[in-house]
């Protein structure tokens, strides 16, 4: 099986849902030209399978205790300016590559 990596951008808010494909593994967060994007390792046939999943954006001294359920996975810290934001996704565990 081929996997490919794939971006997807977020908005800078504190919850949203993010269509990406069924089974994709969130690998990382970061700034691009100025807009905070994931990147997911994807099966390329199945790209078009999409579901949706939560992520999660807490600044630094935010509280997480209610935003952020025990089962979701660490993404990435990422640094704006003089914001850093710490991004969290619901977990998927179903595919690797």
């Amino acid at each position: 099986m081929s996997a490919v990596v794939l971006k997807y951008p977020l908005t800078l808010t504190e919850q949203q849902t993010l269509a990406i494909p069924h089974h994709a593994r969130i690998l990382s967060a970061q700034i691009q030209r100025e807009k905070l994007c994931v990147w997911a390792l994807v099966d390329p046939l199945r790209r078009n399978e999409t579901e949706s999943r939560q992520v999660v954006i807490c600044g630094t001294g935010h509280s997480v205790d209610e935003m952020v359920p025990l089962s979701y996975d660490f993404i990435d810290t990422v640094q704006q300016g003089a914001f850093v934001w710490h991004v969290f996704a619901e977990s998927r565990r179903g595919w690797s590559a």
